[in-house]
Parts: C-alpha cells; sequence; structure tokens
C-alpha cells in the first residue's frame, strides 16, 4: 500500500472537516502563497525551517491534527534548510507594506529643477536690460553717411538691431557701425531673454547732407 504524502494528509483532513482553503487562511493566518506551496507539496519554495513548522503548528490546530504530527511527515519528505542571514523572512499578512521607492528619483530631480527655477527665475525669465550707449538721445542728427550703434546687454541675452542678431562679447557688449540714408533712419534695437521677454528702445539718427559754402 503505498504511504500517504503529507500534502494528501492534510488535502484529506480539510475535506473531512468540510473546510476549504480560505477557511484555513482565515483559521491559521498563513500567507495564501505559502498555503498554495504546502497544498501542492512544493516544499522548496517555503520559507526556513522554523518558520515552515511554525505555519504547521497552525494547520494542525486548526485540522486537530496530533501535535507536531504534520512537521514530523514534512521533515520525511523536503529537506530541511536552516535558518541563516541568507533566508528570506515569510510576510507577515498584517504587516505594513513597504512604499515602493521608484518615486525617490523623480521627486529628486523634480526639486532640482524647481531650485534651480527658483535661483534663476530672473535671469530666465525677467525683463532683459538693455543699455544704449551710443546715441545717448532718442533721436541725433549726424553729417556722417555712417554711425556706430553701441550698447550692453546681459550675456545671456541677445540682441537685435531692425530684426538682425547683433554679436556681443562675453561680458555682453555690442557695437555695430551702419550706413545711413539721407533724411531719417530708424533703428529698433530688441534685447530678447530665453524665455520670450523683452525690451526695446527706438534711435532715430537722421542723416543730414553737407552743404557747400561758396
Amino acid at each position: 500500500m503505498e504511504q500517504k504524502t503529507l500534502k494528501d494528509i492534510i488535502l484529506e483532513k480539510i475535506d473531512a472537516k468540510g473546510l476549504n482553503f480560505e477557511k484555513i487562511f482565515l483559521l491559521t493566518g498563513v500567507p495564501k502563497h505559502y498555503l498554495d506551496y504546502i497544498f501542492a507539496g512544493e516544499w522548496h519554495r517555503l520559507p526556513a525551517a522554523p518558520y515552515t513548522r511554525g505555519y504547521l503548528q497552525k494547520i494542525e490546530t486548526a485540522l486537530e491534527c496530533g501535535q507536531g504530527e504534520l512537521w514530523e511527515l514534512y521533515k520525511e519528505e523536503a529537506e530541511i534548510r536552516s535558518s541563516g542571514s541568507t533566508d528570506k523572512l515569510p510576510e507577515n499578512r498584517f504587516a505594513i507594506k513597504k512604499a515602493k521607492k521608484n518615486w525617490i528619483w523623480p521627486v529628486a530631480i523634480g526639486s532640482i529643477v524647481l531650485v534651480y527655477l527658483a535661483i534663476n527665475a530672473t535671469r530666465l525669465i525677467g525683463i532683459p536690460p538693455l543699455d544704449i550707449q551710443n546715441p545717448l538721445s532718442a533721436t541725433v542728427i549726424s553729417i556722417f553717411p555712417t554711425y556706430e550703434l553701441r550698447g550692453a546687454i546681459s550675456p545671456q541675452d541677445k540682441v537685435f538691431v531692425n530684426n538682425e542678431e547683433v554679436f556681443i562679447d562675453k561680458d555682453g557688449r555690442f557695437q555695430e557701425n551702419y550706413n545711413l540714408q539721407p533724411g531719417l533712419n530708424t533703428f529698433e534695437i530688441l534685447a530678447k531673454r530665453f524665455l520670450g521677454r523683452e525690451t526695446k528702445v527706438v534711435k532715430q539718427i537722421i542723416y543730414q547732407l553737407p552743404t557747400n559754402d561758396k
């Protein structure tokens, strides 16, 4: 006659008492996945011996088995693993689950970005300064056919004269010579910041042709 296995004995006792998987779980508190392994005879998937023994003792109580009966059968069928530093502790169904740490890096990066924006808010979205050093007045008269526009902005900004970008040095200074047409010459000087803020200054230069005095 073939000897009954631990799995067979447990399932027979459960059936005899009219119990089911869910009731065994409620009576013992053994995690459901470990109950699955026990009912399937998958001993290699159970935790270290001290924890498995505790689970079997709870099942013995629920099924009204003899004290140590299931544990002795388990020892005969399974390879007993001693509890050691590398053993994973069994899960406690009442324990508070540890929060996943996947959120840490996005939050950290987001915080860095916010701090950067706060520190550099003025530099990124503020109104760009524009200092026109020549000409100083809004309207000037020149008797020369060329005129030098000169000024300064912040080094991180850009400057445009009549919609054409002008070179600036590392300190934000710029200067450019322009040929004048006789009469009124209008120059629209525009400083632009990274996120679109602008400062505009309009200068008018009247080129007055020299007269020949007799």
